[in-house]
């Protein structure tokens, strides 16, 4: 995400075959540097290809949820934030991106300790600049998305209207993020529930 102060924020980085793509996607943009990278939660067709981006690119701060698995694919990436000392920073409800001038970003989940489930861990993002807010929910399930509105988090965006449009013609949620091909980001959501897109919706 180019970010209108000219930072630049990675949000997940796919399975591992992924790594190179992103590497050859941010040369292409001239990027060199990533001031923000979120981890939204241990699995691994979230975090696959981001220990080879780190490798490859200087990081400012990684944003990631207090959550692990035993996985050799989250093992690595712990390393190679260690290896390249890279600023932890832990991802949860109430927390801000940190330095942001023309933009602001706040996590508004996970709002629990702990989850059985390992998506519910997802850091949430509400990404805004001027009028226009985004809103990364990573895997968040529906127990996730109950503490979010049980908690008042500020869940409001611009897009609320597209998602809520492709639920109630009952499109499959993972399709759910062509809805918002037209600003060419793709948003990935996993989980479109109708109660909590028609709150977001209400929110706005």
């Amino acid at each position: 995400i180019e970010l209108p102060d000219g930072k630049v924020m990675m949000i997940d980085a796919g399975i591992a075959k992924s790594g190179q793509a992103i590497l050859d996607f941010l040369r292409n943009r001239g990027h060199s540097y990533l001031d923000y990278v979120i981890a939204t939660h241990p699995h691994a067709d979230h975090i696959g290809g981001m220990a080879e981006v780190l490798n490859a690119i200087e990081v400012g701060q990684i944003y990631m949820p207090y959550a692990s698995t035993t996985t050799k694919t989250y093992e690595n990436l712990l390393q190679t934030i260690l290896e390249h000392n890279i600023p932890v920073i832990i991802a949860k409800a109430g927390v801000s991106v940190e330095g942001l001038e023309k933009a602001s970003a706040l996590f508004t989940a996970p709002n629990s300790a702990s989850y059985k489930n390992l998506n519910n861990y997802s850091a949430v993002l509400r990404l805004q600049f001027g009028e226009t807010t985004f809103l990364f929910a990573g895997d968040a399930e529906s127990e996730s998305e109950s503490e979010m509105l049980a908690a008042g988090q500020p869940v409001s965006l611009e897009l609320a209207d597209r998602f809520a449009q492709a639920v109630k013609e009952d499109i499959n949620p993972r399709d759910s993020w062509r809805a918002a091909k037209d600003f060419r980001m793709h948003i990935a959501v996993e989980s479109a529930r109708r109660a909590f897109i028609e709150a977001v919706k209400l929110a706005g």
